[in-house]
């Protein structure tokens, strides 16, 4: 199911790139495993050629891996602080996650004036969504999150 929202959400991706989980490990056999059953000719072509590739990080190399992890800090730690103890239905936890989600992909990748005549700073939606307009809403709780990071 989770991979089902994240080719719903970012289209059709090329390339994962993952630890070496068991859990990963075995969902890349299992992608693989479904060009064999799929039966529709059309459908066969589709995923050979768009197919999804999965590399792994190097064995007992956790450090390779520090870039995502990095960033999971940047959701983990700010959610733990705000939420605590606080039981939440799945679609309360879903959309905070996803505001979540919109807040780390809208920070600044490059430097961020506080002009009004200077251009805007770059941000990984630029890349995620191009074309897509930032619509500015930040749930208040988030504005903790900022303290809490900072």
């Amino acid at each position: 199911m989770s991979l089902r929202r994240v080719l719903a959400r970012r289209g059709c991706v090329k390339v994962f790139y993952s630890d070496n989980a068991k859990t990963f490990r075995s969902s890349c056999e299992i992608l693989k495993g479904f060009k064999s059953i799929i039966r529709q000719p059309e459908l066969k072509s589709f995923i050979t050629s768009e197919g999804i590739s999965w590399k792994f990080i190097p064995e007992r190399s956790p450090w390779w891996g520090g870039f995502w992890e990095r960033l999971m800090r940047s959701i983990k730690q700010p959610l733990r602080k705000t939420l605590g103890r606080a039981l939440l239905t799945l679609e309360e936890l879903s959309t905070i996650l996803t505001e979540i989600e919109s807040v780390i992909n809208n920070r600044p990748i490059t430097y961020d004036s506080d002009e009004l005549d200077e251009p805007r700073a770059l941000t990984p939606s630029h890349f995620l969504l191009p074309g897509h307009r930032n619509t500015g809403f930040v749930p208040e709780y988030f504005f903790r999150f900022v303290r809490i990071c900072i």
